[in-house]
């Protein structure tokens, strides 16, 4: 969308930043370009002219209304002169201006000359949708009734508002439910002003802001309901939290839902999904539901998620990707260690465009990686009650711990669980104690740990 700043004009504005160039001498306008020298208002105005080129040759002023090879002179009675300014007393509204000013410097051994067009500001009376000329992506407004203004070239040009627009929009709550809310953004428009297309149904409100810079008091306008037919759904990857001591455990600042599930929301924009990769890092395996709200206009049989992996996932290429087509999957399980990103596309039950739009959630699989801690102290304070190694994305795991005369103490394979520091269900006593791991990493790293690990308890 094109942004714009609006510059009021008022008896004490000062606008030109040049040593040539019209001002508004007194009254209120704005100025609607500096290069073509458009003055729009609804009131009474003077203009002021100043230019270094002004010298004891003085100027004339003309006015045309058709082309400026139509214009005729003005009264000396209608302007002042001074050595470096022109001011124009009388000005009419839809009438252009120009004045000569110099001696033979400009072009072709004539004198100088700049244009200037006053156009009368009209509010906006009407809007209507015009989906003849719309496509999946814009909505055509049509905006009346227009204004205009001619060139020094003598072309006749429209006048371009700046629009304010807003209209419901269909997005996901804090608690990553669908909700409504109001989308707004500013445009610059003639008579046709083509917004983003609205995904449910509902006006468009227009407001020109040229009013408020006039200072006029003009409603916003409002077109009948918009019924639309564009698609869209608001995709989410839900995830179990991680246990307690895997090393990519879920961050405190990652959202979650009132079920206590990491949530990863798709983004439309397939760039910012992969950037989003530092927000969502999981060790393997990790199993993701996914899920969507859809608008009511997206067709029953219209999902497509697309699963593509590894580290060149730079540009949107999902060519050869994996593919379901349910609107919501359960339990897909990603093991494989790197870049992992998911696309879902749907598609518009309307038979005529059967429009479509996508979005996109990538998140990592780390590498694996094993740590082990050289001591632990049982005493049931919470806080390093249990000799528990770290860990990220471990396929296969055994550990086996020993006391000192090489009794087995303790033996597991569920790398989530540790050695609590009991034997037989009684308390081990405080001393040394050696262990011996074996763990293979999902991406085929081998790890053999042994070491000593001491078992500390309060006396």
């Amino acid at each position: 969308m094109k942004h714009y700043i609006i510059t009021v004009l008022s008896i004490l504005a000062v606008l030109n930043a040049y040593a040539e160039g019209f001002e508004v001498n007194s009254g209120t306008a704005v100025l609607m370009d500096s290069r073509s020298n458009v003055i729009l208002t609804q009131s009474t105005i003077t203009i002021k002219f100043t230019s270094d080129k002004i010298d004891s040759t003085g100027c004339v002023w003309y006015t045309f209304t058709d082309t400026p090879d139509s214009a005729v002179a003005m009264r000396p009675v209608e302007y002042t002169v001074d050595s470096t300014s022109t001011i124009l007393q009388r000005v009419n509204m839809d009438t252009g201006y120009y004045v000569e000013y110099g001696d033979s410097t400009c072009s072709s051994g004539e004198r100088c000359r700049s244009y200037v067009w006053v156009a009368r500001y009209r509010p906006i009376s009407e809007v209507k949708i015009d989906e003849s000329v719309s496509s999946c992506e814009e909505l055509c407004i049509r905006i009346s009734p227009s204004m205009y203004y001619i060139n020094s070239l003598g072309v006749r040009r429209p006048v371009i508002r700046h629009i304010s627009y807003s209209y419901d929009d269909f997005v996901l709550s804090s608690d990553f439910k669908p909700d409504t809310t109001e989308f707004s953004e500013k445009s610059d428009a003639d008579t046709a002003l083509f917004i983003p297309k609205p995904v449910l149904n509902t006006p468009i409100t227009i407001h020109d802001d040229l009013s408020q810079a006039l200072g006029l008091n003009v409603p916003s306008v409002k077109t009948e309901v918009y019924e639309s037919t564009a698609p869209r759904a608001l995709a989410m990857v839900k995830v179990d939290p991680k246990f307690e001591n895997e090393a990519d455990a879920n961050f405190e600042s990652w959202k979650t839902d009132e079920a206590e599930r990491v949530v990863l929301p798709f983004n439309t924009d397939f760039a910012q999904a992969v950037s989003d990769t530092s927000l969502f890092k999981s060790s393997s395996p990790i199993t993701i539901d996914l899920m969507c709200y859809a608008t009511p206009s997206v067709s029953p049989t219209g999902y497509v998620w697309e699963f593509i992996s590894g580290e060149n996932l730079i540009e949107e290429d999902f060519s050869g990707s994996r593919r379901q087509y349910d609107s919501t999957i359960y339990a897909y399980r990603f093991v494989d260690p790197g870049l992992h990103c998911v696309k879902l596309t749907v598609t518009a039950s309307d038979t005529l465009h059967r429009c479509k739009s996508s979005s996109y959630a990538c998140f990592r699989v780390a590498e694996s990686a094993l740590y082990v801690p050289n001591a632990f102290s049982p005493n049931g304070d919470g806080i390093n009650d249990e000799f528990k190694v770290a860990y990220r994305s471990i396929g296969s795991y055994r550990c086996r711990v020993y006391d000192q005369w090489g009794t087995k103490v303790y033996d597991s394979e569920d790398i989530s669980e540790g050695w609590d520091g009991t034997v037989y269900g009684s308390a081990a006593s405080i001393g040394v104690y050696f262990y011996v791991i074996e763990a293979k990493g999902v991406d085929g790293v081998s790890y053999t740990k042994k070491g000593a690990v001491n078992l500390l308890r309060e006396k």
